[in-house]
């Protein structure tokens, strides 16, 4: 067994002209999840909800974090463009993982909740700068024959250890709420290796690429087709998010369609975070509350990641989404009706249908890995990746902004807001179990909108 697993991550078997980076990749990729699934919305949210007492709406706000950050995407493109690439995300990261220390010395009050939003938040908009910048590396590095399937090992392997590392969390959390104060530091010692390791990152073609990056007469073509050298559209154009989406309809339509899945499932998150923790409805433990939200999840996600990467080679990004997002609506559909079930109190048959709910979820979750780090790159050309990807990130985090908020203010409703005897917003006590049903519905909407661009969708491009 143990020599299937390292034939099936060996660089041996893959092009030679990949392989020094993709050993460095798989240093990174073993040590980075340490630190990152003590940052991820599924385990700092429960480590919020019953060690800090965080109301629903400072939850949403945890599991928001990653996407809201996005919206510095642009910063990061803009930060890197016509600059070496891996000095920048060596830094970024080095930051990053001085952040997740951090949390280990905050205080369980008030005070302390405050700053565990504001080390989040930061922590993972330098997550999006690495995420950004390692767009534009892996484009470089590796060809697209082969491209999914290196980031779906990388993404298995990220993935594995990010379970392995929520595991101990939970346990660690469970003897006692207070590990968190030797996890914290202990994780980001640990992930430093990931530093040393993306520091040794050579890219491919560099010196064209940032020569490509300073051309000022360098526009998206308008069906995100290939060029010989470099995408070229004269005059001149001033990118935006407004001009790249306006020259690119096919890519416009597919941000759309990813804006409705995107919401609804960002919707949930927060509100399974509620369901399964808070003593108001399940309250379940650490190691409950973390395999639900996180740990089952991401491991059926990394079973999962070859199977996709293998699919997302042989076709374009639209198709690809039709498939995952099947998944995501069969999910919310199962998320609707174990929550029905704890409403009830039916506590054991809820948890079951849960956990069907999260298989599905984690289904989903590795095609969206891959789709996350790739998809944009059916529609750039390789010196556009950073700013198509910026893009994506930038209308994630527009979604972060309110969706995660939308979902529990939905499911748990709020108290009127009253100034001077005066009602300015009225009492609101929300709709439960079939806010999960307006999500599957989005998703089923989404379903259908990738499904009609899949008709008229530009081949997978093979620059």
């Amino acid at each position: 067994m143990f020599r299937l697993i390292a034939n099936h991550f060996t660089p041996a078997r893959l092009p030679y002209m990949t392989r020094h980076n993709y050993a460095r990749e798989m240093a990174i990729v073993c040590v980075i999840p340490w630190s990152m699934a003590l940052i991820e919305g599924g385990l700092v949210g429960v480590l919020a909800a019953k060690a800090f007492h965080a109301p629903p709406f400072i939850i949403a706000l945890l599991a928001a974090a990653p996407m809201i950050a996005n919206i510095t995407s642009f910063f990061w493109a803009h930060l890197a463009r016509a600059k070496r690439k891996v000095p920048i995300y060596v830094a970024i990261h080095a930051a990053q993982l001085l952040l997740v220390a951090i949390v280990g010395y905050l205080p369980t009050n008030n005070i302390g909740l405050i700053i565990l939003c504001a080390v989040i938040i930061a922590a993972r908009c330098l997550f999006a700068g690495v995420l950004t910048i390692r767009s534009t590396i892996w484009r470089q590095n590796y060809p697209p024959h082969v491209r999914g399937q290196i980031t779906g090992r990388l993404s298995q392997l990220a993935t594995a250890f990010m379970v392995t590392a929520s595991l101990i969390a939970s346990l660690t959390l469970e003897a006692n709420p207070h590990n968190y104060r030797i996890l914290y530091p202990l994780a980001a010692a640990i992930a430093t290796i990931s530093v040393v390791a993306a520091s040794r990152i050579r890219v491919r073609g560099e010196r064209t690429l940032l020569r490509a990056e300073l051309k000022p007469s360098s526009a998206p073509t308008p069906i995100g087709e290939a060029t010989p050298i470099y995408d070229a559209d004269p005059p001149a154009h001033r990118f935006s998010i407004f001009s790249v989406l306006k020259l690119d309809p096919v890519f416009r339509k597919y941000m759309v369609w990813q804006f409705f899945v995107g919401t609804a499932n960002m919707m949930t998150l927060p509100v399974i975070i509620i369901l399964i923790s808070k003593p108001e409805h399940l309250d379940q433990g650490y190691i409950v509350s973390i395999a639900l939200t996180m740990i089952l999840p991401m491991a059926v996600a990394s079973f999962a990641l070859p199977a996709w990467g293998r699919l997302l080679d042989r076709m374009h990004i639209a198709p690809f989404r039709v498939r995952q997002c099947c998944i995501w609506v069969l999910s919310m559909i199962l998320l609707a009706g174990g929550a029905a079930l704890a409403a009830y109190e039916l506590v054991i048959p809820a948890l079951a249908v849960l956990t069907l709910a999260r298989i599905a979820n984690g289904l989903a979750i590795g095609a969206g890995i891959l789709a996350w780090q790739l998809g944009h790159n059916d529609f750039a050309s390789k010196h556009l990746v950073s700013l198509y990807m910026g893009i994506h990130q930038l209308l994630t985090g527009i979604r972060g902004c309110f969706a995660p908020f939308l979902g529990v203010a939905l499911f748990s409703g709020w108290n009127a807001l009253i100034i001077n005897d005066t009602t300015l917003i009225p009492a609101f006590d929300g709709i439960g179990y079939y806010m999960f049903t307006i999500c599957a519905i989005l998703a089923a909407i989404a379903t259908l909108g990738f499904h009609s661009l899949a008709k008229t969708s530009p081949k997978k491009r093979t620059d």
